[in-house]
């Protein structure tokens, strides 16, 4: 089963503390020194079994919603009575949905009401994802918990499992007027289930940081493939040093490639973006 969480946030002192060979902690100092903006940290964790062809790294994702031409609300929504805050709800109370509004980022909450959809009451130009950010006795999500277009369009964004507390994707959409950048990557394998009785060490799986370009609206792959395996594991990596620079349609975002038979490597991995002003 895909686990994991996401969180949009200050630098805090763990950060901080991540110093030498440009850790994070030092990239944030010097990004501070030079532009002397506002700094974010936007870091996602996914634990999941590799895929068995190229994919972005991510859980629940169907489509990333774009209001960047007409901005508008999303919709949330459980399959299951029990995740509602306005009753007495045993499962998701309250939800946390993340996205951008015209030119600055924004974290917007959501009272959940069971079968009866509910809108997150803020127009936005990009939502990206949504976890739980309250629960009930159950501790997680009683019924699928699902982000959609406003106004019953039927347009499937994210989906919270049932027995889970979040959706996850590693694209992140930069707004004009900011620059983003993989500050570090850590991943190790947890598991190999192979079906014959010798398993190689070296079999393990790739990622590979994508940057999308406003100005060419294409894909472009970096140079920093990383290939993670028994024999590496864990795997962690200071920083990319690409930069992007901001855009109505510029994001980041982490593919796992698989090598040849690799299908059931599961995995960690863990990615903090680092966000500031031009």
């Amino acid at each position: 089963m895909t686990t994991g969480n996401w969180d949009f946030r200050d630098p805090n002192v763990f950060d901080m503390l991540m110093q030498g060979q440009k850790g994070i902690g030092d990239q944030i100092r010097s990004i501070f020194n030079k532009y002397h903006s506002d700094i974010y940290i936007y870091e996602v964790e996914i634990a999941m079994e590799a895929p068995d062809t190229e994919a972005e790294l991510a859980s629940g994702i169907t489509h990333y919603f774009d209001g960047t031409a007409a901005a508008d609300e999303v919709d949330f929504v459980s399959a299951d009575a029990g995740d509602d805050g306005v009753g007495a709800g045993t499962g998701i109370l309250t939800a946390t949905l993340f996205g951008w509004v015209s030119d600055k980022f924004l974290l917007q909450d959501i009272t959940t009401h069971g079968a009866t959809a509910v809108s997150c009451g803020t127009k936005l130009a990009r939502f990206m994802n949504v976890k739980a950010k309250t629960v009930g006795a159950n501790g997680d999500a009683d019924g699928a918990c699902t982000m959609s277009e406003d106004a019953g369009v039927a347009e499937l964004y994210a989906t919270i499992p049932a027995g889970c507390v979040s959706a996850i994707g590693s694209r992140l959409y930069v707004p004009t007027g900011y620059n983003a950048k993989i500050g570090d990557i850590f991943s190790y394998v947890i598991e190999v289930n192979h079906g014959t009785a010798d398993i190689d060490p070296e079999l393990g799986y790739i990622l590979t940081p994508v940057f999308a370009g406003e100005d060419s609206g294409i894909i472009r792959d970096t140079l920093h493939t990383l290939t993670v395996s028994h024999y590496n594991s864990p795997f962690y990596v200071n920083t990319i040093d690409d930069v992007l620079d901001g855009g109505d349609d510029a994001y980041i975002a982490m593919n796992h490639v698989t090598k040849a038979d690799d299908k059931n490597t599961s995995h960690y991995t863990k990615i903090r973006y680092i966000i500031w002003g031009d």
